[in-house]
């Protein structure tokens, strides 16, 4: 069973918008689609989140956790 690292928030105005990072490289959203489509959980992989948001997520990243995100972000 893989364990969390960490979780980013990159708020989109006033809907949730939160990424899980995992010791095994998977990636878990929790965001709102939109007011009437709350909550939405998926599990994703790093090549199916845009450039732009990957930029958001290290730069709101906590400094301890930069390097293995940007690891699992970039394959760096």
């Amino acid at each position: 069973m893989s364990k969390d690292i960490c979780t980013i928030n990159i708020p989109k105005g006033w809907l949730g918008n939160d990424y899980t990072f995992y010791d095994d490289g998977s990636i878990k959203p929790f965001y709102d689609a939109h007011e009437t489509r709350p909550n939405i959980t998926e599990h994703i992989s790093a090549d199916q989140i845009s450039d732009h948001k990957k930029k958001k997520l290290i730069e709101n990243c906590f400094e301890n956790y930069k390097e293995q995100i940007t690891e699992i972000l970039f394959g760096e």
